[in-house]
């Protein structure tokens, strides 16, 4: 490298930098970096995925206690029945019973996150006591209306007094599973009691060599 004083400068003792120093990075330099950071990309981006895919089952778990509580809310708030229905394989349909005995209106329509469905895993507790709430055996993946014969599994009908029940009148208790179909660990649950309208929303957990619904 050469230094030399500018001339053009008032009492030159600027220096004017020429040779190595104005070159900037050379292509080794600059192709390093670029390493480095591509790198860093990848092992970022390894790591999102995972999350992401966890974001989508407790996105979808949400959605359906959600629906739920508002539906309890809007039959105690308007004094009438609003219907939730879970449609296979994604969809949580909310209307209300304006007439008894008269069509259903339409509130919402709404569709799990992409990739998330009503799924019972493979691999999830099948005893009764270790299931959410200890409610059903794992199967199938809604499960509502548990103990009466003449039920409709996939519907709960939310009562003025804050109760659900079944289009028969009878108390309507049960659960809904979601996940990502053969993904194990993404599975959720949602418990709901039909004498008091209380739903609860569990995720599964390995701890140790085991698995175990945990409350959210």
């Amino acid at each position: 490298m050469t230094v030399s004083f500018s001339a053009q400068h008032p009492d030159a003792r600027v220096p004017a930098v020429t040779g190595r120093a104005c070159a900037g990075f050379s292509m080794i330099e600059t192709a390093i970096v670029l390493a480095i950071f591509m790198i860093a990309s990848a092992i970022t981006f390894i790591n999102i995925i995972p999350a992401m895919r966890d974001a989508k089952a407790n996105n979808g778990v949400s959605m359906a206690l959600m629906q739920m509580r508002l539906a309890r809310q809007m039959a105690v708030d308007t004094r009438k029945i609003h219907v939730l229905q879970f449609n296979a394989p994604d969809r949580i349909v909310l209307q209300r019973a304006d007439l008894a005995g008269g069509p259903l209106t339409l509130i919402s329509n709404l569709a799990l996150p992409d990739t998330i469905q009503f799924a019972a895993v493979a691999g999830i507790p099948t005893n009764n006591n270790l299931t959410p709430d200890n409610m059903g055996t794992g199967a199938p993946a809604i499960d509502f209306d548990q103990g009466i014969a003449a039920g409709v599994a996939n519907e709960l009908w939310f009562m003025p007094d804050g109760t659900v029940q079944d289009q028969l009148r009878n108390l309507n208790s049960g659960v809904v599973y979601i996940a990502r179909p053969t993904d194990l660990m993404s599975s959720r649950a949602v418990s709901i009691y039909g004498a008091t309208g209380r739903a609860r929303a569990w995720r599964l957990l390995r701890i140790g060599a085991a698995v175990q619904w945990v409350q959210q």
